[in-house]
Order: C-alpha cells, then sequence, then structure tokens
C-alpha cells in the first residue's frame, strides 16, 4: 500500500485520550469493520472529528451514522458461536453477528480513497450534526431526565440515587474539553 502513498498503521494497544485526538486529526478516513456494537464510542469520535467512515450500518452505531459522512459495507447476519461474548454476555441463540463482506470492504476502501477530497470535505461539514446532536453534554440532558423520571416513579424510593451525576458530567466534560483543545491546537 505505500506505493500507492498510502499509510496504514495497524494499532494493538490501548490509547489515551489525547493519543487518540492526535491520531483522528492525522487520519483520512476511519475503517470499522464490526461484527456488532452497542454504542462504538470511538466509530463516534471519528465521526466528530469529521472523518468518513466505513462500516457495516449495522446495531448501535446506526442511531448516529446517518448523520455522519458513512460508507456501508455489506454484511451478512451470522449466529454468535460458542465464544467469551455469547457466554459472558448470556446471549441466546437468535442474537446475530454482522459478519462483514471483506471484498466489498476492499471496494469500500478503493472508492473511499478515490474519492477522498469530496468525502472528507462532506464529512467536515456533518460533524457539527454530530456533536450538536451526541454530545456529552446531551447525553448528561438525557441521563437527567431518566433520573428524575426514576425519582418520580412510584416503584422507586423517593430517596433513591441513580448515581452521582455531577460527579460523573464533570468528567466527562473534562475528556470533551481536551478533545476540543486537541482541535484547536491542529487548526492553530
Amino acid at each position: 500500500m505505500k506505493s500507492l502513498g498510502i499509510e496504514i498503521e495497524y494499532i494493538d494497544k490501548f490509547l489515551s485520550d489525547d493519543d487518540f485526538a492526535k491520531l483522528y486529526y492525522r487520519t483520512d478516513f476511519f475503517i470499522a469493520p464490526f461484527r456488532g456494537e452497542g454504542f462504538g464510542m470511538k466509530i463516534i469520535d471519528a465521526a466528530a472529528a469529521g472523518l468518513p467512515i466505513i462500516s457495516p450500518f449495522y446495531g448501535g452505531p446506526t442511531d448516529y451514522l446517518v448523520y455522519s459522512e458513512h460508507i456501508p459495507v455489506k454484511y451478512s447476519l451470522i449466529e454468535i458461536t460458542e465464544g467469551i461474548d455469547r457466554d459472558t454476555l448470556l446471549l441466546d441463540k437468535s442474537y446475530r453477528w454482522a459478519e462483514v463482506d471483506s471484498k466489498d470492504l476492499a471496494v469500500q476502501i478503493a472508492h473511499t480513497i478515490e474519492n477522498i477530497d469530496k468525502l472528507k470535505e462532506s464529512a467536515l461539514k456533518k460533524r457539527k450534526v454530530i456533536r450538536e446532536k451526541f454530545s456529552w453534554q446531551q447525553a448528561w440532558k438525557k441521563i437527567l431526565e431518566i433520573d428524575e423520571t426514576l425519582k418520580q416513579s412510584e416503584f422507586v424510593s423517593k430517596d433513591f440515587e441513580f448515581f452521582d451525576a455531577k460527579f460523573v458530567y464533570d468528567k466527562s466534560t473534562d475528556a470533551h474539553k481536551k478533545l476540543k483543545d486537541k482541535e484547536i491546537e491542529q487548526t492553530a
């Protein structure tokens, strides 16, 4: 791939928030050939950084991929076989994985490379929607609404504490601020 001017970096370790921010801002696009995702935090982070996303349109990420520059990859639904996910998550045989079609993945990567300028421009425009609709502030607003609903419920004790919302909110906005600070550094 280097002969084509394409540099691929495979990272097999956990990265700090700072290292992730640096990685997103030096990347042209994000590939997530997952079999299943509950939410896909790194995927939405990539969309919020203004990257085109190559992934199956499946699972939790469908909630936000419609607002991003998403390049869908074909997949087949397969049974989740014996293993750590089925055993630890107590999944029955009705649950399915999205098995990515590797040939289509290669086609979508080539398409993305050929159209990278147009896709990046579109992704940068669409990141504003991702940041507004799926910000930590919006998430915590929703959680606080749920907390208040639970407190009002006749089924929950009046002194019920769902969690220390202020502490959790402060921690998440600190992480969000770090990402924003990195973005400002990149554009300065």
